[in-house]
């Protein structure tokens, strides 16, 4: 004899209802999460070589620095709108800016003896700590914007001047030059 099941076979009509609106309580929870979410709104940071308020002044004025091949010596910083370009003719800094204008002599610690110095190691330092690259330098044939160079040399004394473009606010802040490891070298800018 054949017994009649217990309960019907299937999936009741409101279990279908139960799981529907799971699903799309499920799936409008998880795009709510995933909108956007609220942003702090920072805080304004200063341009690269701003000055800090107060202005910061280097103390001990060092105009020169050493590293292990050479004396590092500052015969020239200014500020200028424009520069003389290599060929003739001038560069002129954009508006709202001006070059700072530094000229350095390395004089070689081991005459004689070729040491290696270069351009890239060339570092302007603002009172903030923050730190320029050289735009172009001038070896003595005049500026060249795009030009870099790294030298190993036995001469005495190398002459370059290096050029930097500033904002023309931003000048009266005290300055650095630095040169790889050595000291940074005080400026004091005229122009």
């Amino acid at each position: 004899m054949q017994q009649p099941p217990d309960r019907p076979q299937g999936v009741p009509i409101w279990g279908v209802f139960v799981l529907v609106a799971a699903l799309a309580t499920g799936g409008v929870w998880w795009i709510l999460r995933s909108g956007p979410k609220p942003q702090a709104v920072p805080e304004p940071t200063p341009s690269p070589c701003e000055p800090a308020s107060p202005a910061v002044t280097f103390s001990g004025l060092a105009t020169s620095a050493r590293t292990e091949d050479w004396d590092i010596i500052v015969t020239s910083a200014r500020a200028a709108p424009s520069v003389p370009a290599r060929g003739g003719g001038s560069y002129r800094a954009a508006p709202g800016e001006q070059f700072v204008v530094v000229a350095v002599t390395f004089r070689n610690r081991h005459p004689g003896t070729e040491s290696d110095v270069s351009t890239s190691l060339v570092r302007l330092m603002c009172s903030d700590g923050t730190e320029r690259t050289i735009v172009g330098f001038d070896d003595g044939r005049g500026f060249c914007r795009v030009c870099g160079l790294d030298l190993g040399t036995d001469q005495r004394r190398v002459r370059w001047t290096f050029i930097f473009r500033m904002e023309r606010k931003f000048l009266s802040q005290s300055f650095r030059l630095r040169y790889a490891e050595a000291p940074p070298i005080d400026l004091s800018l005229t122009g």
